[in-house]
């Protein structure tokens, strides 16, 4: 071979090595006028066609020994590099800047995937410089993943190396690229994005405490179960605000997967209350149940796992994914069999589920790396539009059931009032015929209740004659005056006449004095009583005086003969009781006996009030079942003495505070406070102390008090 081909085959030979190495050689990121990431997206820029990698597998090179040529030479260009990221290496990321524009601020974020607290830069003079990490600011633009970021300023450098050392902290490594972006556009959209996002979740905030109000006022239950749905969202997309007070990303995501399991849970609930499946489908709604209550003991088993493990147990997340997935195919058939239905608020129902079902299957596609359409911030931005979206399409089916709930109403008011003019014509019909018959009916009855009145007053008048009659057969007022000078009678019929009588004779200078109550009141009572003060002038004489018991003895004789009271079982046992006493009005004895009626004698001796009871035998001056002599009692008297036999009437009348019975023992003390006072005085006392204490009650007996002072 000659010299010339031999020339000619090594310039071949090194050229071809020439290309191959310019080839290999890793491109330089040009940052020109044209570079703004975020200001209309002119050219996409992805830092992995830009990045160089090198594989430490001992762990122990330092960024001094990233300088040395040997190990910058195995530096291999990211895109031709093949191999598989394992959680053991350690690895370097190089890049190489040449900066044409003024910029020279920027943004670089990387992903959680990765481990990276520091990146080296290396200027044009070799000088060297560390930029510490700094935690992502949160609601910025950048996702979840992205946990850290650099604040890069280049100065005035025109041409730049910048290192990454990073460790993978994935089960499942994948190589997720680094962005970088400009400083000035990048906090502009992320400020817009911070506003719209807090704007989304005041939105969801505001819905919660609405529907939560409404919830404790109407108490239905769909109601609150979108209450726990809108909460969980909230909580989902509001978590990002607290980034940074979570000391481990699973912490941060084990909080995130609660939430969307609330949401879950709200969800289903909400719909099958609301379309009602707990009474129409009850397998379906039974299920559904049964669906909710394991996720969430799945979820809690899958928290026992992360808080107890060093390693983020994806397998039990998405057991839990397995269950949303049920959960939402429940709701499908929910939805499906109430459009079946034509309930057209199901309709919004569907679509708000399939809209939020398409974003969610976009999300955990972008998350598991299956897509890289967008990021998974952007996937979660999606995620956050069609939650609101869904708010508003359920929003919008509530308003509709509100308006048909409205219009159900207003066409149930129409037919109440349809029902009511019918039901007015037939009742004024009926009130037109039962006029008639009232009228007529009324008629009568004034006919009736005139001749009642005629009636009635027939009685009235009889009654009143038969007062005059009973009043004449009492004793005169001056007859009293004229034997006893200082002495009161209180006399009240209940029905104008009365069973109560009172009896005064003088024979000699001895001054007979009775009070009686006989049986009955109003006409059978005045007849009895007229009775009584006859046979009672009957047994009394001026040809002879017994004592009062024997007295008693002959006017129970004469009462039993004249009423034909024989003892015959069945037989009435009329008669009366009475107090009868005799004064000697020279000597000033006394002598008393009684048929159940006592006499009380009040006097003050030494001073001092002194109340003598003289006490009645317990029959009554008609047949008796054991009869006996009336016994005689027999007093001295002192002047000033004052003496009070009463029948039952006053201590019997119901009234007071408590509605009872005057009783004894109040009269006894009523006596003793007024004994002192003139008699008109006494009798003044005790009517108006009865009438104090009667009232508006009805007096229930004739009242009879007869008091004379010696």
């Amino acid at each position: 071979m000659s010299s010339i081909k031999i020339k000619h085959l090594i310039l071949a030979i090194s050229l071809f090595f020439l290309v191959q190495s310019s080839l290999a050689q890793q491109k330089t990121l040009l940052i020109d006028n044209d570079f703004c990431l975020l200001k209309g997206e002119k050219k996409t820029i992805k830092l992995e066609d830009y990045l160089e990698i090198f594989v430490d597998t001992s762990n122990r090179i330092t960024f001094e020994n990233i300088q040395q040529k040997n190990v910058q030479n195995q530096f291999v260009a990211l895109q031709k590099w093949e191999e598989k990221l394992l959680r053991d290496n350690t690895y370097w990321l190089r890049i190489k800047i040449n900066r044409t524009s003024s910029r020279n601020k920027f943004v670089i974020l990387n992903s959680i995937e990765w481990d990276i607290d520091n990146l080296f830069i290396k200027q044009e003079d070799g000088h060297i410089y560390r930029q510490q990490a700094d935690f992502v600011l949160p609601i910025t633009i950048n996702k979840i993943e992205h946990s850290k970021f650099f604040d890069v300023d280049l100065g005035q450098e025109k041409e730049v190396e910048i290192y990454f050392k990073l460790r993978y902290n994935r089960m499942t490594p994948k190589l997720h690229e680094l962005k970088i972006y400009d400083k000035i556009y990048y906090h502009k959209r992320a400020t817009l994005f911070k506003i719209l996002y807090a704007a989304s979740l005041a939105i969801i905030l505001v819905m919660i405490f609405y529907h939560l109000i409404f919830y404790l006022i109407v108490k239905q239950m769909e109601y609150l179960f979108y209450v726990i749905m809108l909460s969980g969202f909230m909580g989902a997309f509001g978590i990002y605000f607290f980034q940074q007070s979570f000391s481990h990303n699973y912490l941060f995501a084990l909080v995130e997967l609660f939430f969307y399991v609330l949401a879950t849970i709200g969800l289903v609930g909400f719909t099958k209350r609301y379309f009602e499946t707990h009474r129409e489908i009850k397998p379906i709604s039974q299920s559904a149940t049964w669906g909710q209550v394991a996720m969430f003991v799945v979820f809690i088993v899958h928290s026992g796992i992360a808080l107890n493990s060093d390693i983020y147990p994806y397998y039990t997340q998405n057991v839990i994914l397995a269950f949303v997935v049920i959960q939402i195919v429940q709701i499908y058939i929910i939805i499906i069999s109430s459009v079946r239905e034509k309930k057209r608020e199901a309709y919004y129902f569907f679509v708000a589920t399939f809209l939020v079902t398409l974003i969610g299957l976009y999300v955990v596609m972008t998350v598991g790396r299956i897509l890289h359409f967008s990021t998974q911030t952007e996937a979660k931005q999606f995620l956050l539009a069609g939650v609101l979206v869904q708010i508003v399409m359920y929003s919008l089916a509530m308003g509709n059931r509100v308006l048909k709930l409205k219009a159900e109403a207003a066409e149930a008011v129409l037919i109440n009032l349809d029902l009511a003019n019918e039901l007015n014509e037939i009742l004024e019909r009926k009130v037109a015929s039962r006029t008639a018959e009232i009228s007529e009916k009324n008629k009568e009855l004034r006919s009736q209740r005139d001749i009642e009145r005629k009636q009635k007053q027939e009685i009235t008048d009889s009654i009143l004659y038969a007062e005059k009659i009973q009043q004449a057969i009492l004793p005169k007022t001056e007859f009293i005056q004229s034997i006893v000078a200082e002495h009161f009678i209180l006399f009240k019929p209940r029905d104008i006449v009365s069973g109560d009588f009172y009896w005064i004779k003088q024979i000699k200078n001895y001054t007979i004095i009775a009070t009686a109550d006989c049986t009955g009141h109003g006409i059978p009572g005045a007849f009895m009583s007229m009775l009584g003060a006859a046979l009672l002038n009957e047994v009394v004489t001026s040809r002879s005086l017994d004592n009062p018991g024997e007295i008693l003895n002959r006017l129970r004789n004469r009462v039993k003969k004249v009423l034909q009271q024989e003892g015959v079982e069945g037989e009435a046992d009329d008669g009366m009781d009475i107090a009868l006493y005799i004064v000697d009005m020279e000597s000033l004895k006394l002598e008393y006996a009684g048929a159940y009626n006592s006499l009380y004698i009040i006097r003050t001796k030494n001073n001092t009030e002194e109340f003598i009871v003289l006490k009645a035998d317990r029959q009554p001056i008609s047949i008796h079942l054991v009869e006996k002599e009336f016994t005689n009692h027999s007093v001295q008297l002192q002047k000033g003495d004052c003496l009070y036999t009463f029948s039952d009437g006053f201590v019997d009348q119901f009234g007071g505070e408590n509605m009872e019975k005057f009783k004894i023992k109040r009269f006894k003390e009523k006596l003793l406070s007024i004994y002192r006072f003139p008699m008109d005085k006494q009798c003044a006392i005790l009517d108006n102390t009865l009438e104090t204490w009667q009232g508006e009650n009805e007096q229930v007996d004739d009242i009879l008090v007869v008091g004379m002072r010696i």
